[in-house]
């Protein structure tokens, strides 16, 4: 894959094309970002590039060997590692037991996360870790000749996954790597990582997409053009979450509609309607109500935005329902705009805590009511 495959990161693309050609390029790189990001994508792009023999201006030729072996993922001085779960009875306790499996999974999809990856190891039960073995794995390997004359790259997936003792076990590594060996640490959890293995990174943020860039990696997916604008918009820089989205439009369309029938009951304080529209939010399991709760959230954002700039608002959803955004976007103003998000966001966290949904859509739907009539 090469850099100009991936849409956007301009910046980041800039950054490190910069460190290569001034010889600023650091040993130990940690690509960051929250999930459904390009970083594991950006990652691998990179190293094709710093691998590649005929290096363009700002990318890899795509032609050379080097570039030949990284798209048909048999490049041999690159070295994948990633979480798996322990099987002492198939014997796999290293990533390069199980590089058939990782080859064949990251080639059939470009976005996944690691509930994908334990799916297809049908593993979705087990406790994923990056092991004291696997540590060592790494240092043996970063010991061996590489096989061409550029760099050995080890890319690491999921680092916040490593078992304390495997972490420190690549304290050492991370600072002096023998040879010409540059590790590029993939996170989306940061914040969980040892600050002995964040402190010797260069640290690189991976921004999360705009729906241009969404919309067009869905198209190029095959998503229909109508249906990736749709998806773009409701994903907020997920990609993953897109093509979630792109992969099931109706649960959202019922959203809007639902998020509409709601309002409409909170506005009017028409008890009978709230009941009802509580009643059909209880029905549903906790996993869909969380998603549509946090859809309402970001309804309530679009509709304060139209509010503060006093613009007309472009929601695909909901100039397909009766419910016009437009119009209640008026009442969603700076006085109860901050009171409501918390409302829906508290929901959010009382249901994942198991609360009573129920009661919890019912405090939400009076207190909705009231905040309503908080003047601007």
């Amino acid at each position: 894959m090469t850099l100009s495959e991936i849409p956007g990161l301009d910046q980041v693309k800039h950054e490190l094309l910069s460190a290569v050609k001034h010889n600023r390029l650091s040993h130990a790189l940690l690509f960051y970002s929250k999930p459904g990001s390009s970083a594991l994508l950006l990652a691998r792009a990179f190293a094709q590039y710093i691998s590649c023999t005929n290096q363009k201006e700002n990318d890899s030729c795509g032609q050379c060997l080097s570039c030949k072996q990284f798209n048909n993922f048999n490049y041999p001085d690159l070295t994948w590692s990633f979480p798996m779960v322990q099987d002492k009875k198939a014997k796999q306790s290293v990533s390069d037991d199980l590089a058939k499996e990782w080859r064949e999974f990251i080639q059939s999809r470009p976005y996944f996360t690691i509930h994908d990856w334990l799916e297809h190891l049908n593993a979705k039960t087990k406790k994923p870790i990056i092991s004291v073995d696997e540590s060592q794995s790494l240092i043996r390997k970063t010991n061996l000749k590489a096989f061409g004359k550029g760099y050995k790259i080890i890319l690491l997936w999921l680092p916040e996954y490593l078992h304390p003792s495997a972490a420190n076990k690549l304290l050492k590594l991370l600072e002096e790597p023998e040879g010409k060996t540059i590790f590029m640490l993939v996170s989306e959890q940061p914040e969980r990582l040892l600050d002995t293995i964040t402190s010797r990174c260069q640290k690189v943020f991976i921004p999360p997409h705009n729906e241009t860039e969404l919309c067009h990696i869905l198209q190029k997916e095959g998503v229909d053009q109508a249906l990736a604008e749709q998806s773009a918009h409701l994903a907020d820089g997920n990609v993953i979450e897109a093509f979630r989205i792109a992969e099931d439009s109706e649960r959202y369309h019922e959203y809007a509609e639902v998020f509409g029938q709601w309002m409409r009951a909170c506005f009017k304080a028409n008890v009978k309607k709230i009941f009802e529209t509580v009643e059909l939010l209880n029905g549903w399991g906790r996993e869909k109500q969380k998603e549509a709760l946090q859809f309402y959230l970001q309804t309530v954002q679009h509709a304060m935005h139209g509010n503060l700039l006093n613009s007309p608002i472009k929601h695909p959803l909901f100039q397909k329902v009766s419910f016009n955004l437009n119009n209640f976007s008026g009442y969603i103003h700076k006085q109860n705009a901050g009171k409501i998000y918390k409302l829906l966001d508290q929901a959010i966290n009382d249901i994942n805590r198991n609360g009573n949904a129920k009661l919890i859509f019912s405090d939400c739907s009076f207190k909705m009511s009231n905040y309503f009539y908080i003047k601007a």
